[in-house]
């Protein structure tokens, strides 16, 4: 691992949850990922409508920078309101006893996702 600056960081992977367990393995999936990047020195993954929640996941984490990064295509009630207001934040970004916690946008912004529908569209014209 690199001593860079990256490295005194942490990120979370918020996912909705569910009673099925893709939604926790498509996160566990891309953390495993994440964290053989050694760009975070802990990645994580939470729900906000399952174990292990947002807050305490945050609270477990030795990081002092911590991006909570929602893997949802859009905004929505959850990313706006529930997120925020269940760590006790105003705005995307805020502190929780000494961590600075930043609310990324949800995925479904980046440009990248164009190419993931295409792919998914291509794959199927294959089967």
């Amino acid at each position: 691992m690199c001593g860079c600056d990256l490295m005194k960081k942490g990120i979370v992977l918020v996912g909705h949850g569910s009673r099925l367990p893709f939604n926790r393995e498509v996160l566990e999936y891309h953390a495993a990922r994440i964290k053989n990047m050694e760009k975070f020195s802990e990645v994580k993954v939470a729900f906000i409508n399952q174990k292990p929640g947002v807050s305490e996941t945050i609270e477990e984490m030795n990081s002092k920078l911590i991006y909570l990064v929602p893997v949802f295509i859009s905004h929505g009630v959850h990313t706006l309101k529930d997120l925020p207001a269940s760590l006790g934040l105003s705005s995307d970004t805020g502190e929780i006893d000494g961590k600075t916690i930043v609310i990324c946008d949800p995925i479904g912004t980046d440009e990248m996702i164009t190419q993931v529908i295409i792919r998914m569209v291509e794959k199927k014209k294959e089967e």
